[in-house]
């Protein structure tokens, strides 16, 4: 399953550039589908990927694509952050950990520094 979604994001970073991707999420969305039934794909599966896509790509920095990165592929629902700041990042690691589990299921604490 993860060649599948490597495969996917190669294509659509090929046939994309970056900045158009914020742009024009309708198009990214119709692409996903067209590969996902070109290879025979259950395009139910396309509205995960695609959330999951659209929320790393999202986040400025490598460091925090890798985090949503992992909340995905950990599966993980019980979410801790230190130093939250305007809680950017927080709702897209509540939003990533929701596409795998119910929303109650899902548990966010952040700690932050007020001064």
């Amino acid at each position: 399953m993860r060649g599948i979604f490597l495969r996917i994001k190669f294509l659509i970073i090929s046939k994309i550039k970056q900045k158009r991707i914020a742009l024009h999420l309708q198009e990214l969305y119709l692409l996903i589908l067209k590969f996902l039934r070109a290879i025979n794909l259950n395009t139910t599966l396309s509205y995960i990927f695609f959330r999951y896509f659209w929320y790393h790509n999202k986040l400025k920095g490598l460091r925090y694509q890798n985090l949503i990165r992992t909340i995905y592929k950990e599966k993980s629902c019980n979410l801790i952050e230190v130093g939250t700041f305007d809680g950017e990042h927080g709702y897209l690691m509540i939003k990533t950990a929701q596409i795998c589990h119910p929303v109650k299921k899902v548990n966010y604490y952040g700690f932050d520094l007020f001064e």
